[in-house]
């Protein structure tokens, strides 16, 4: 798990059991991680629509070098549900472990997302304490898209990052020792990935 090793498959190493879900296509299924999110009865049928779209271009396609290309009308619905602090926070979830599922979908779109995303992860409740695996999953998801976003330029998003790594930084600690050395790991992969906007709190 490092920088230089960043993709769009970077999370799996952190994911947990996944089960067969659904039928995405002739001979295809689609696996999802057995969590509490993923078991709401309206997930995998998202999952699998998003992924649709996406294999039969219904949804537009993002031309390569394609600088900060606007979001689909689709999209733009689930950004101001995420964006909103208003929204319930169960939605806000949802459309997070949404974009986890598809990230591959979203990925184009990472300059959009980065800032929603980094801000729940570091307001005051996102759903669990300290680093639990949707903060993982969020921070992995986030770090696979590197290479077309990162914080740096956008203030409010540097920011949030500095945000993030405080609050990273401050819950690392934990009893079990795999656990703790894993939250470390992601704060090492957090700084070598977005050095360049971090300001590291001493």
């Amino acid at each position: 798990f490092s920088c230089n090793s960043q993709d769009p498959n970077a999370s799996a190493h952190f994911r947990r059991k996944k089960e067969p879900m659904e039928s995405v296509g002739p001979g295809d299924i689609m696996e999802l991680e057995m969590d509490e999110l993923n078991q709401h009865e309206c997930m995998a049928s998202m999952t699998t629509l998003i992924k649709h779209m996406h294999r039969n271009n219904i949804t537009p396609t993002v031309e390569k070098g394609a600088v900060l290309p606007d979001l689909p009308p689709w999209m733009k619905f689930l950004h101001s549900k995420l964006g909103n602090p208003s929204v319930p926070l169960n939605i806000r979830l949802f459309v997070a472990k949404l974009i986890v599922n598809t990230e591959e979908v979203f990925q184009p779109y990472a300059k959009h997302f980065l800032g929603p995303l980094l801000q729940l992860i570091v307001s005051g409740d996102n759903g669990g304490d300290g680093i639990h695996y949707m903060v993982v999953e969020i921070v992995v998801t986030l770090l696979s898209w590197t290479g077309i976003a990162t914080p740096k330029g956008n203030i409010k998003d540097e920011i949030l990052a500095n945000r993030l790594l405080e609050f990273l930084m401050q819950n690392a600690f934990h009893q079990k020792r795999a656990v703790f050395r894993h939250n470390l790991e992601i704060i090492k992969t957090v700084i070598e990935c977005w050095k360049e906007c971090l300001s590291i709190p001493y």
